[in-house]
């Protein structure tokens, strides 16, 4: 068994985004674009716990669910990126 935490940075060569809304938005703009490079550094934190079994001498299986959690917001709107890997499904 064993935990894992880390820290993750981003680095975007271009960048696109497209909306859309609920409701109309007249005015608004549905699409945004950069080819400019953008740097987030040390925007991700993980969390991560696993436990492996041998099955043979030089086999092991394991499972390590995990958790990314936002630290800053990434991209050209800020977005608060969140991933993980429940237990079981």
């Amino acid at each position: 068994m064993f935990i894992t935490a880390g820290i993750s940075s981003y680095l975007m060569l271009k960048e696109s985004y497209h909306f859309t809304f609920e409701n109309p938005n007249p005015g608004s703009k549905a699409d945004w674009n950069s080819t400019g490079t953008s740097r987030f550094l040390f925007s991700i934190a993980s969390i991560s716990a696993s436990y492996e079994r041998d099955i043979l001498p030089n086999v092991a299986i394991g499972i390590e669910p995990y958790v990314k959690i936002p630290v800053t917001g990434v991209g050209w709107s800020g977005l608060k990126l969140f991933s993980g890997e429940p237990l079981s499904q």
